[in-house]
């Protein structure tokens, strides 16, 4: 086996697990998705598929990412909430009244799933911080 025939392997099955470890939920107007990613407390990072009635969808992680820190002992003053925008935009994502979110004129697409969870991720990294000191 060549090594690119090996690595194209290790890719797809990488994808295949991934795909496997996300739950859907339907919901009257969508559905919610808990994803394999956690945060660091080991808790799984759900979000929500919503159909609005304009035909355009939006995904949201339901204001969890900034109360997950809050409920951690986090206090959302005016640097964190400017870090939580700053990763917002830096993963195209949009952050309003505490939820992170994106919204798009049709089909949400798996990428877009993608930097919502990343920047959910990257939300909660100060926790990270405080754990292991």
């Amino acid at each position: 086996m060549t090594s690119a025939t090996t690595c194209r392997n290790i890719i797809d099955s990488y994808l295949k697990a991934m795909g496997d470890d996300f739950e859907l939920t339907p919901s009257d107007s969508g559905c919610y998705i808990v994803t394999p990613f956690t945060r660091p407390d080991g808790e799984a990072i759900e979000l929500e598929l919503t159909v609005l009635p304009n035909g355009s969808a939006r995904l949201s992680d339901m204001g969890d990412t900034l109360g997950y820190l809050y409920v951690n002992g986090m206090t959302l003053n005016s640097s964190l909430l400017d870090k939580a925008r700053r990763i917002a935009r830096r993963n195209r994502v949009s952050l309003h009244q505490g939820t992170l979110m994106m919204q798009a004129d049709e089909v949400i697409e798996g990428d877009a799933l993608h930097r919502l969870i990343q920047a959910s991720v990257e939300v909660t990294s100060p926790i990270q911080g405080r754990r292991s000191s």
